[in-house]
């Protein structure tokens, strides 16, 4: 993207929302991957909020990047399209981090994968017609002012191919589209902005429609004309579109099936009559995506017929609706460590606005972003934390109108909530005795008076009353802190307290531990302990040599004269050097072979640490990296390793942390890529 962009507003409630998993599904292609461990075992996939706030923005971003592309079409850079595309496909990494936490089936994730890559080829068909299209029609123009109508009719001809399979793909793409909303319905997901958020496509087409009729190009094939009642209509009424139908020679084509689409979603469907005209009604639903929509129309005909004949599109104008926007609480009272349900409806008169972001504050302050479900409902968890103050609160909502939304921006009324303070216990033990320098281990824990522990609170320690450190408390309301005594100063008695102070008025009140007494008694003078053992030793070895001198001064023999032998002098041998094997991989292929026959878990972890080591003696890459690191890095300095190294790291994350079971084509695909990754690491190295 051009700059820096201001991310999309896209919140989901606790439990995903179907279009959370709908875009998600449907413009990323398939991936195992997850970098939150590097341990496998300790590698256990969860919802959190982070995982949302994750989901958030990436939806945020991939949308981004899809506006751009249509964008960028209409304004006729294809530059920009493709690299806008290829930000577009850099962000399938980021949901391949996410996916496995979804939680689907394998057949399930097989029908999205076919779905999420013929979806994928659209997207990169449309641009790569749209650029031919482009092409096409500067020839077409540059010739007709030339005069030259050979080059003209040639042109001619790749404009409208072009301007076909643009249309065959866009068609392509909503169907997938559909398929995918169909899949996801059956198993109860809610999916109402799935096609809405192509919508920008629809722009795009729209935009190629009149560019295409304005070149008043002859037709080859069958033509298709829609039009409808009235352009301006609102939320609930019905309006009727009409088709007409004529092959290449402007004859009707009857008992012929076409399909009416509005906002990028079926409308209805007509059957030609013998003139090839048809007619279908359309009542406009709340869940219409903005006050600006595009209608077209399309027939599908037998494939020895030709491709998908597409209408001119028509946009039709839609009224702006007031809004009302609820808010209620589950409960009116609380305190630390209880959560409150806040919940309301968006409506526009009768009926539920669903799937737009309801914004929810607290005492004036930002709390959360909600989405409203497929009924206008919203609701959000509040987790009464020591954070929060404790007395009378104010919660409300707004829902802020979005670009081109029908719906006009609304806010609800206050509602209270009391916070009833709660007083809190802090303990302090000593985890063993202070050592010689003075260092002193301590811990305790930080509850309030329900017993629920209270966890991300600063601890202050004080040493005699000089502060000595503040601690931070884990999950489980424990912490833990090394403290200095006194530098290494003279042994004497101190006093330990630990103090937890969260501010006036706040939901939990502040404490302090019981005195802990520390008796400390540092290490004796180094020198002076040296100075002893030292004296010590002389005056022994001062005994020993005169006992020694006299013993042979009086009674041993005394020594025959020695042979002096010249002395050689040898060359000194160096030390040899531990020179590590190189790891032969065809043995260490038949022992993951073998691991694999009862467990192709432990075979895959086997293979990469394998690979891992090919690669790191090779790059001398840091051992700490991650998985995703390492193959950056490696590709980043040898791209051919690419495929290979991305086949292993895949069935990797397969087996490890989606814990789902490798066959064993799967394994033997992983060996294979193994001896490939080997090879052309050593040729690098000739």
């Amino acid at each position: 993207m051009a700059g820096k962009k201001v991310r999309t507003s896209i919140t989901f409630p606790t439990k995903l929302t179907g279009l959370a998993v709908a875009i998600l599904l449907l413009l990323c292609p398939p991936a195992y991957s997850q970098v939150v461990h590097e341990n496998p075992d300790t590698a256990t996939p969860s919802y959190s909020d982070s995982f949302e706030d994750q989901l958030n923005w990436l939806l945020a971003d991939m949308l981004d990047y899809l506006n751009d592309v249509s964008s960028a079409l209409d304004s006729g850079n294809i530059t920009a399209a493709r690299k806008a595309y290829s930000q577009f496909s850099s962000s399938y990494k980021d949901f391949g981090d996410l996916l496995w936490q979804l939680n689907l089936s394998e057949s399930d994730y097989q029908v999205m994968a076919r779905q999420m890559n013929l979806t994928n080829d659209d997207i990169r068909a449309i641009i790569d017609a749209s650029d031919a299209y482009d092409r096409g029609v500067l020839l077409y123009n540059t010739s007709l002012s030339a005069g030259d109508q050979a080059n003209a009719s040639i042109a001619a001809a790749r404009v409208r191919d072009s301007y076909m399979n643009i249309s065959s793909s866009y068609g392509s793409l909503r169907r997938n589209a559909t398929v995918i909303e169909d899949f996801l319905t059956g198993r109860g997901v809610d999916v109402g902005l799935l096609d809405s958020s192509l919508s920008s496509l629809d722009h795009h087409m729209y935009q190629l429609n009149q560019s295409y009729s304005d070149l008043r190009i002859p037709e080859n094939n069958s033509r298709l004309k829609l039009s409808v009642d009235k352009n301006r209509t609102s939320v609930g009424d019905i309006i009727y579109f009409s088709g007409d139908l004529q092959d290449m020679n402007g004859m009707p084509i009857s008992n012929a099936s076409v399909s009416v689409y509005v906002d990028g979603r079926l409308a209805g469907t007509f059957i030609t009559d013998v003139n090839g005209d048809g007619t279908v009604g359309y009542e406009v639903p709340v869940s219409v995506s903005g006050d600006h929509v595009l209608a077209h129309a399309e027939y599908l005909p037998d494939s020895s017929s030709g491709p998908v004949i597409t209408s001119n599109y028509i946009e039709l104008t839609l009224q702006d609706m007031p809004a009302t926007l609820s808010i209620r609480l589950d409960r009116d009272a609380a305190s630390f460590g209880d959560t409150v349900s806040v919940m309301g409806e968006l409506t526009a008169g009768d009926m539920g606005m669903p799937y737009r972001s309801v914004e929810l504050f607290f005492n004036g302050s930002s709390l959360a972003n909600v989405s409203t479900d497929k009924n206008g409902s919203y609701s959000y968890t509040l987790r009464i934390g020591p954070s929060l103050p404790a007395g009378i609160s104010s919660i409300n909502a707004t829902y802020h109108r979005g670009a081109n939304d029908i719906l006009l921006g609304a806010s609800s009324g206050d509602i209270a909530l009391n916070i009833a303070a709660r007083s809190t216990s802090l303990t302090l033990s000593a985890s063993d005795a202070a050592s010689a320098d003075g260092t002193y281990n301590v811990y305790g824990y930080l509850l309030a008076d329900n017993g629920v522990p209270v966890g991300g609170e600063n601890i202050s320690v004080y040493v005699d009353g000089s502060a000595a450190g503040t601690f931070p408390t884990g999950d489980d309301g424990a912490y833990n802190a090394s403290i200095t005594l006194q530098n290494n100063s003279s042994a004497g008695n101190y006093t330990i307290i630990a103090s937890y102070d969260p501010g006036s008025g706040m939901s939990l009140t502040g404490s302090s531990s019981s005195p802990l007494a520390v008796i400390f008694q540092p290490a004796g003078p180094l020198v002076d302990q040296l100075t002893t053992i030292i004296l010590g030793a002389i005056i022994l070895l001062i005994v020993s040599a005169a006992a020694v001198l006299a013993y042979r001064r009086y009674n041993a023999p005394m020594p025959e004269k020695a042979v002096v032998m010249p002395e050689v002098s040898r060359p000194v041998e160096r030390p040899r050097e531990h020179v590590e094997p190189p790891l032969d991989v065809l043995k260490e292929s038949d022992r993951i072979r073998a691991i694999g026959v009862n467990d192709t878990r432990e075979a895959m972890v086997r293979l990469y640490a394998i690979s891992r080591k090919l690669i790191s003696d090779r790059f001398k890459f840091d051992e700490s990296l991650t998985h995703h690191e390492l193959y950056n890095a490696a590709v980043a300095a040898m791209p051919s390793l690419s495929l290979p190294l991305k086949d292993i790291i895949l069935l990797y994350e397969k087996a490890v942390f989606a814990n789902r079971t490798i066959t064993s084509s799967e394994l033997d695909r992983a060996i294979g890529s193994l001896k490939e990754l080997d090879d052309r690491i050593r040729e690098t190295g000739r």
